[in-house]
This record gives C-alpha cells, sequence and structure tokens, in this order.
C-alpha cells in the first residue's frame, strides 16, 4: 500500500510523468526510506535506557559476585573479547571495554557462574561506546541457565530491540516465567544483527530459593486404650427368712410335767409290789 502510493507521487509529480530512469530512482529511494522505518519500529528497547544499573535494577536484588569461565574472541583481539563483559557493572560514565564481533568472528558467547544458585529474574545489558555512530547492538541470542555447567535450559530469548543505538547506557530484559535456580549461566548469539555486534556488560538479577518448608511431622496418635467393662452386677441375694425361735416352756408348766410325770412313776411301782 505504501510502494503504491509513493509510486503514484513520483508519476504524477508536477502534473508530467517522468522517464522511466528517474522513477526506478525515486522507487528505490521510497523503499530505502520504508525499510528504515520498519527497522526504526523493530529496534526499539524494551525497557527505558538508564545511566546505572541499580537504576536498571529497580530495586532487584543485582548478583555481583560472578566469575567468568570462558567465552568467545572478539574483533579487538582479549580487549574486545567476552571477559571484558564482566569486569565491572560500572555506570554510566565508566563503563570502557565492550565485547564486539562481526565478519569472520564466531558468534558471540560467554559463560560464567556465581557461588550459589539463584532463580534469575532479569537481565541487564550495557550499550558500547559507539552504539549511537554505527546503530550497534547485537543480534538475536539466548540466556540459558545449568546446575552443573554442563546441561543448559534456555530461559530468556531476545533480539537487537533489547537495546536501544545509545552509547553507555544499560537496559534490561524481564524473565517472567523462570522459576529454576541455576549457578551457572550462558549467553549466546544466534545471528548477528548489522555484520558488527557489540555490548558493553551483561549481569543477572534474582534471589536464591526459598528454603523447603520442613514436613509437618503429624503427633503420633494416641492409642485409645480398650474401653473396660464394668463388672456384671451382683444379684443381691434374698433377704434370709427369719427363723421361728424353738418354743420354750415356762416354769409352771415344766412343774406340771414333772408333777404327773413323777405320780406316774409311783403308780407303776406300786402295781409291781402286788
Amino acid at each position: 500500500m505504501v510502494f503504491g502510493i509513493f509510486k503514484k507521487l513520483i508519476l504524477n509529480f508536477g502534473g508530467k510523468e517522468v522517464k522511466m530512469k528517474k522513477t526506478k530512482l525515486m522507487v528505490t529511494m521510497a523503499l530505502v526510506l520504508i525499510t528504515a522505518l520498519a527497522l526504526a519500529m523493530v529496534v526499539g528497547a524494551t525497557s527505558d535506557s538508564f545511566f546505572t544499573i541499580e537504576e536498571a535494577a529497580g530495586g532487584r536484588n543485582i548478583q555481583r559476585d560472578f566469575e567468568f569461565i570462558d567465552g568467545g574472541l572478539g574483533g579487538g583481539g582479549n580487549t574486545e573479547s567476552a571477559p571484558a563483559m564482566f569486569t565491572d557493572l560500572a555506570p554510566h560514565e565508566e563503563l570502557d571495554g565492550k565485547y564486539g564481533a562481526g565478519g569472520d568472528h564466531e558468534l558471540m558467547w560467554a559463560e560464567w557462574r556465581y557461588p550459589e544458585a539463584f532463580v534469575a529474574d532479569r537481565f541487564f545489558m550495557a550499550s558500547a561506546n559507539d552504539s549511537m555512530a554505527h546503530n550497534r547492538t547485537v543480534g538475536d541470542w539466548g540466556l540459558y541457565g545449568s546446575t552443573d555447567g554442563s546441561n543448559w535450559t534456555r530461559i530468556l530469548y531476545g533480539g537487537p530491540d533489547a537495546m536501544d543505538f545509545e552509547n553507555h547506557m544499560w537496559f534490561y530484559v524481564d524473565i517472567p516465567n523462570n522459576t529454576a535456580a541455576f549457578q551457572y549461566y550462558r549467553w549466546e548469539v544466534y545471528e548477528m544483527f548489522a555484520g558488527f555486534d557489540q555490548i558493553a556488560r551483561i549481569a543477572l538479577s534474582g534471589n536464591a530459593p526459598e528454603a523447603a518448608a520442613p514436613p509437618v511431622v503429624e503427633a503420633p496418635a494416641q492409642e485409645t486404650p480398650p474401653a473396660v467393662e464394668a463388672p456384671a452386677a451382683q444379684p443381691t441375694p434374698p433377704a434370709p427368712t427369719p427363723t421361728a425361735a424353738p418354743q420354750t416352756f415356762d416354769p409352771i408348766t415344766l412343774i406340771a410335767v414333772g408333777a404327773i410325770v413323777a405320780g406316774a412313776g409311783a403308780v407303776v411301782v406300786k402295781r409291781r409290789k402286788k
């Protein structure tokens, strides 16, 4: 659509058609302009630019205690190779040195480690000294994490829009979906941006993984002692039946009985004497 508008304007410029040679020239210029506009739309920093990494961090925990392991060789020998990105996390006025590579150089990469594993939440990049003059940044790149320095997991993918064409400024890209803690990190460029890429520093922020909550130890269940059955109620013994007291004779009765017995005895004796 844009191309058609430009062509129409060119062919009818001044109310007369121009020669085909001039038309091709103007069309070419229009395409260049469109390409430049499209590039400007693609290359725009995903974050604002900051003079210091502290400003870019916005209160996040910057991991400063790092150790460079290995990386690529840059265009300026050792002075512009991967180790230059790990000299310090300097502010704007002190961001000297850079890692730059292009042409026949290998694609940019670096590996480094920290004393302890942590969950990275933001990746920082600082532009170099002549980014503005040459529109230099880095092409498509990836950030990886590892627990052993051998097996890598990509935790972030980025491109030229991570930085803008400004000199010695800090930019950042958030790592929103990372939950894994790593001690080793690797950054590598997949494709050059414009023939020669450069970057002054890279860094990370994050926090140690939360200590796992100790397992909840449940108290052993208290065993309920078996219920003791109450002894069966003993039947109440029947009340003893009162025994009738033996009948006794009073003294008068005894005397009378004795007298009768004695009289009977006397009669018997008399009969025997006859």
